[in-house]
C-alpha cells in the first residue's frame, strides 16, 4: 500500500533535465565535458543528457542553439534557463538556484499547481537573470 502511493506521488513530481549541447570539433566542449561528470554527481536532482551536434545536427536547430557548449535546463520539457560557454561555476550557480526553488514543492496530477509554479518561477527568475548577467562578467 504505502510503497505504491509513495511511488505515485514521486512519479507526479516534475524532473529537472540538463541538455548539454556539444560538438566534437570544439575544444571548449571537450573541457566542459571533462567537468560535467563532477557537476552531474553534485546535482542529483537533475538528469543530464549529452547531445552531440555532429551526430544530431537538427537538435541544436530545434532548440535554437547557436554555440557550443550550451546547457539548457528544462522541467517537463519547458526551458527554465540557458547557459552558454565554459563558465561552469556560473552554470553550477544557476543549477543551485533552480534546485533550491524546486525543493519541497509537490505537484499533484490533474491540478494547475505546475502552471501556478511556472508563473511564479518565471517572475522570480527575472530577478535571477539580472543577477546572472552581472555574474557572467566574472572570470574564473
Amino acid at each position: 500500500g504505502d510503497v505504491y502511493k509513495r511511488q505515485a506521488i514521486d512519479n507526479s513530481q516534475p524532473r529537472l533535465h540538463v541538455m548539454f549541447f556539444t560538438a566534437g570539433w570544439n575544444p571548449q566542449c571537450t573541457k566542459a565535458e571533462a567537468e560535467l561528470d563532477e557537476i552531474s554527481n553534485k546535482h542529483l536532482d537533475y538528469e543530464f543528457y549529452k547531445i552531440n551536434s555532429d551526430v544530431a545536427p537538427l537538435a541544436p536547430k530545434y532548440y535554437g542553439v547557436k554555440y557550443e557548449p550550451e546547457f539548457i535546463v528544462c522541467c517537463l520539457g519547458q526551458e527554465m534557463i540557458r547557459h552558454t560557454g565554459l563558465n561552469l561555476k556560473l552554470l553550477e550557480y544557476k543549477l543551485d538556484r533552480v534546485e533550491k526553488h524546486f525543493r519541497g514543492i509537490r505537484f499533484w496530477e490533474g491540478t494547475a499547481q505546475y502552471e501556478e509554479f511556472q508563473t511564479s518561477f518565471n517572475q522570480e527568475f527575472e530577478q535571477f537573470e539580472k543577477e546572472f548577467d552581472n555574474l557572467s562578467l566574472i572570470h574564473i
